[in-house]
């Protein structure tokens, strides 16, 4: 098993200094803020982590403290493990505080006073997921739908149809690869990645596994271990 760390956020950028006034009732916002959506990546395996990126921007004057953000995943893809974690600015200023809750599947951005005193607010948002195995089918394109205030994007995900990306299960056994991480439930800038090869006792001359890194990940040293174990 070894952990990768990862980037949750980016900074967001703000410019130019000025006062406004605003009422006490908070409103959700929610995907009238994204701008666009991207995803790392257009081929993946039932199961496999995929990175979604939000572009968001703050018309001026429209947020105040307490104001949110609620962005709702589309049923194609599971976010993964709750963490909470800050949206700050290049000097470290705290723009808003994400909520990411799996069983809802929802992103909750709360904002602080923030953009109450500053314009061209913007900034985007990054997010693990992982292709639903109950909303995707092996050999298929999945078309995915994300809302934005300028209307749905729609991307698209080729599901590939051989190989198993998770924990093995009765319906998608290990065979000769599996893999799968989860954010560690201490740090949410880990990931404890696990990779399980050949459970089916294959005969395989020679074999090498190679793994490679994603874009911003960094292996983390010493955290390496390989275990060798039968299976039935």
């Amino acid at each position: 098993m070894k952990k990768i760390v990862i980037m949750l956020m980016v900074a967001v950028i703000a410019i130019t200094v000025i006062p406004f006034n605003f009422s006490s009732a908070s409103t959700n916002h929610g995907p009238s803020l994204i701008t666009n959506v991207t995803l790392d990546k257009t081929t993946a395996d039932l199961g496999e982590r995929i990175q979604v990126n939000y572009n968001w921007a703050i018309p001026d004057g429209t947020v105040k403290a307490g104001d949110t953000m609620i962005v709702k995943m589309p049923a194609e893809l599971q976010l993964e493990a709750g963490i909470d974690f800050d949206i700050k600015d290049a000097q470290g200023n705290t723009v808003g505080t994400a909520k990411v809750n799996p069983t809802t599947n929802e992103i909750t951005v709360t904002f602080t006073d923030y953009a109450e005193s500053r314009t061209n607010v913007h900034g985007d948002m990054r997010v693990w997921v992982q292709l639903n195995r109950a909303e995707n089918t092996p050999g298929k394109t999945s078309t995915i739908t994300f809302p934005t205030k300028n209307g749905n994007v729609q991307l698209g995900i080729d599901v590939r149809g051989n190989g198993v990306v998770g924990p093995p299960t009765t319906e998608n056994p290990a065979n000769v690869l599996s893999k799968w991480g989860k954010v560690d439930a201490n740090d949410p800038t880990l990931i404890n990645w696990t990779v399980l090869i050949n459970s089916d006792k294959l005969a395989i001359p020679n074999a090498v596994y190679t793994d490679t890194i994603g874009a911003g990940h960094t292996f983390v040293g010493d955290s390496l271990a390989v275990y060798k174990g039968d299976t039935d």
